[in-house]
C-alpha cells in the first residue's frame, strides 16, 4: 500500500492548525483508527499538548498532541497501531524530519502543517524538503494586517514596531518577549528586514 504525505503551510493565521484539526477529525470519524498528533517543544508560544487555531475564532476545539524535543523522538513515539502522524509546527523540528517522514511513509499516512517562510521571507527549516515530498500540498494565505486583502504569505516580524533584523533569532516567539510582534502581510505590505543582503552575504 502507498502511503500519503499532505503538508498544509502558509503564513501565521491562515488556517494550518484548522486545516490539521480537520484533518484529525475526519480520520477519527471516517476511518475509526488511532492517530498520532505531535508539537515540537521549541513552540514556546503553548507549552501544552494540545493543538488550536487562532484561525475562525477557535471555531474548532483543540485536539491533544505530544510534545517531542526533536524529529527521531517523534520517530520513537509512533504507535504500531497508528494509521496516520499528525505533525503540526513542522517548521521548528530540525532538518532531520524529512528523513523521519520518509520513513514513516513506509506504514503510515502523515500530514504536517507549519510556515513555510521565516521572518526574513526564506524557506524554513525543513519544509522546503517535507513539500518536495508531498504527495499533495495545500497552500494558503492570510488576511493581511496592512491592507486587508486576502493575499497574505508572508510573517512579518516587527521589533519596537520596525521589521526586524535579519541577525536576529529565527525563532523568537510572540508573547516571550513583550516588544515582538508578528502580522500576516501581502507581498506588497512585507517588510524584509533592513539588513538581509547584508546577512545573506555572510551565510556559509
Amino acid at each position: 500500500m502507498t502511503h500519503s504525505l499532505v503538508v498544509h503551510t502558509g503564513p501565521m493565521k491562515s488556517s494550518k492548525s484548522f486545516s490539521l484539526i480537520r484533518e484529525y477529525d475526519l480520520w477519527m470519524v471516517t476511518n475509526r483508527q488511532t492517530v498520532s498528533v505531535f508539537r515540537p517543544t521549541a513552540d514556546k508560544r503553548n507549552r501544552q499538548p494540545i493543538i488550536t487555531t487562532r484561525f475562525n475564532n477557535n471555531a474548532l476545539p483543540g485536539i491533544p498532541a505530544v510534545l517531542v524535543g526533536s524529529s527521531e523522538e517523534l520517530f520513537q513515539r509512533v504507535g504500531q497501531d497508528s494509521a496516520c502522524v499528525l505533525i503540526d509546527e513542522a517548521q521548528l523540528f530540525d532538518l532531520k524530519l524529512p528523513t523521519v517522514v520518509r520513513r514513516l511513509l513506509e506504514r503510515t499516512d502523515v500530514v504536517v502543517s507549519g510556515l513555510d517562510l521565516d521572518y526574513r521571507g526564506l524557506p524554513f527549516g525543513p519544509m522546503p524538503a517535507l513539500m518536495a515530498l508531498a504527495t499533495t500540498v495545500q497552500k494558503y494565505t492570510a488576511i493581511c494586517d496592512g491592507c486587508g486583502s486576502r493575499a497574505a504569505r508572508f510573517t512579518q516580524r516587527l521589533v519596537d514596531g520596525e521589521p526586524a533584523s535579519a541577525y536576529d533569532e529565527t525563532v523568537v516567539p510572540e508573547g516571550v518577549q513583550k516588544h515582538v510582534l508578528y502580522q500576516a502581510r501581502c507581498a506588497a505590505c512585507f517588510a524584509p528586514p533592513p539588513d538581509l543582503e547584508q546577512w545573506l552575504s555572510a551565510q556559509p
